[in-house]
């Protein structure tokens, strides 16, 4: 008899082990995979092109940053186009994205994105680019364009102490940074447009191809140019080919905005002589985390400005990879 309750003991011991132990392993289970793991910060980030090594650069960073905060992102390219912008935000925000960082394509054109984003009450960052509803954005991070205008045409006043005849290469007229860089030089030329001269201005679209067919066009008309003063550095690359082809590298002075790393070596083999450095990798680092930051119920700063540095060929060397 004692026997048998002794067997009975160890057999009621020996199932509730095997139930505890059983509990422990869904709990494991639960805990590792289950529905109870937390759910990954997703990021959208949306560019405008990616016709150039800036633009390129851009994206790149924003997607190590998303990786360095441990957060998903989805990238997103418009090319150049607002509607096609606007479908891709309104897409990311049916998919569920919980944050966006953008370079808007269009300084008003993608203002009902801005909506859809807010009424989904999901943070909405733009970097580089300003959008004509920015009090309606979570935050901007950009470098001052503005600043690295003004930087730009004081190094020209340095080269040409006695005055210079100039071509002015702009972005697409009426974008944000197209204007920002422009008034830049305005504030520094204004008083001295008898002495340093625009000859020629027209658009080149941020690109080389523009750039080349428009000075081109200008340097065949045998008017002195003595300064191609470019938005950006795509252009810079487009005009040093127009003016290589025209054999006159050694009369004219050429000036972009960016520092790309093919003009940085055209620096300092001394075929462009100067552009602008703006930080991609901060503005990168910055947006991505203001924007983790209003996903967590943060309060982040509305507007974040990144200093230029203008890069000659006294300095290139700290620039280029």
């Amino acid at each position: 008899m004692k026997k048998r309750t002794l067997s009975a003991i160890l057999s009621v011991v020996l199932c509730m082990m095997l139930v505890l132990a059983g509990c422990g392993g869904k709990e494991e289970s639960k805990e590792e995979g289950g529905k109870d793991e937390e759910k990954k910060i997703s990021l959208a980030y949306f560019g405008p092109h990616q016709d150039n090594e800036y633009q390129i650069s851009l994206r790149e960073a924003v997607e190590a940053a998303a990786k360095d905060n441990g957060v998903d992102v989805k990238v997103y390219i418009a090319d150049n186009d607002p509607a096609k912008q606007i479908s891709q935000v309104e897409q990311a925000i049916a998919e569920g994205v919980d944050g966006i960082v953008i370079d808007p394509v269009s300084f008003e054109g993608i203002t009902s994105a801005v909506t859809a984003a807010k009424e989904a009450s999901i943070p909405f960052v733009t970097v580089h680019e300003l959008v004509a509803t920015q009090d309606e954005c979570t935050a901007f991070v950009g470098s001052d364009l503005k600043t690295g205008g003004k930087l730009k045409m004081e190094q020209v006043m340095k080269d040409f102490p006695d005055g210079a005849q100039m071509g002015l290469l702009y972005g697409p007229l009426g974008q944000n940074a197209q204007i920002d860089i422009t008034d830049g030089y305005k504030e520094v030329l204004a008083g001295k447009e008898d002495k340093y001269v625009t000859v020629f201005d027209g658009v080149g679209n941020w690109n080389a191809e523009d750039a080349l067919d428009l000075v081109s066009n200008w340097l065949s008309t045998g008017k002195q140019i003595d300064a191609l003063v470019c938005n950006n550095d795509g252009m810079a690359i487009g005009a040093l080919q127009a003016v290589k082809s025209a054999g006159k590298q050694d009369e004219i002075k050429i000036y972009g905005l960016d520092a790309q790393q093919d003009v940085l070596k055209e620096i300092k083999d001394g075929n462009i002589r100067a552009t602008i450095f703006n930080d991609y990798q901060g503005e990168a680092d910055t947006a991505v985390e203001l924007c983790i930051k209003a996903i967590n119920g943060e309060d982040v700063e509305k507007e974040i400005m990144i200093d230029p540095k203008v890069v000659t060929e006294e300095n290139v060397d700290e620039y280029i990879k």
